[in-house]
């Protein structure tokens, strides 16, 4: 556990997306890998732990863009919660109270976070897909590219495993760069279909295939507000 909290002392942004809207708070999903430092195939990482090792913290879009156009004199990140954790698939759900998301004069954040909707197929090979995401310190990131393949095993992309993952992968002829991972894959119809794991081999990248994600959420809503930053600080 000391070689951990050691290795926990530094901070990993990712993309995230809300995944449902409740009770006053903002269910969000983004990759776990951002903690892969402190973990491997046979050391998981529990919800425990993380909250023991990190304080994770979100800012939102809205938020981003009143601190580039100088409303504001620096980014204030709001306290987010771990829900759920998956390290073999990759995926992790964070809360937050959506009044602790606040605007330059401390309100709370008045845009809308409407729902994202997940689709309800996946497009076939070279359909046109796009991917929205939030590198650090350049949100509203777009990129578009199509369908390579519909299910790869993560053996079929990685000649290593020592994370253990064990998921259902959509490999995608698109580009993205670091920073990007949790952000959802799009249909033309705006529906997510996936969520950014890594770039994979050659010019492709590698999502998470909605069966993986509907799997782990249940019965959960999707929701949009897919332009937040998740922030994993130590403590």
């Amino acid at each position: 556990m000391a070689a951990r909290e050691e290795l926990s002392k530094t901070v990993q942004c990712a993309t995230c997306f809300v995944v449902a809207q409740n009770d006053g708070g903002l269910d969000l999903l983004t990759c776990a890998h951002t903690l892969q430092h402190v973990y491997r195939a046979r050391v998981p990482l529990s919800v425990a732990q993380i909250h023991q090792m990190f304080q994770p913290a979100v800012i939102c879009d809205h938020q981003e863009n009143t601190y580039r156009s100088g409303l504001r004199e620096d980014r204030e990140y709001a306290p987010a919660t771990v829900l759920h954790v998956d390290c073999k698939k990759d995926l992790l759900l964070l809360h937050v109270r959506q009044d602790l998301i606040s605007d330059k004069t401390k309100q709370p954040c008045q845009f809308p976070h409407r729902p994202l909707v997940p689709s309800t197929h996946l497009p076939d090979p070279l359909e046109t897909v796009v991917i929205v995401s939030w590198p650090p310190y350049m949100n509203r990131a777009t990129a578009k590219g199509q369908i390579s393949h519909q299910s790869r095993s993560y053996e079929d992309v990685s000649e290593t495993n020592e994370y253990g993952y064990d998921m259902n992968l959509i490999e995608v002829d698109i580009s993205v760069a670091n920073g990007c991972s949790g952000a959802p894959l799009l249909d033309c119809d705006t529906n997510y279909i996936g969520l950014l794991h890594a770039a994979g081999l050659g010019c492709y990248s590698c999502f998470v295939s909605l069966s993986e994600i509907r799997a782990k959420l249940g019965k959960q809503k999707a929701s949009t507000s897919f332009h937040v930053l998740g922030v994993l600080t130590p403590p």
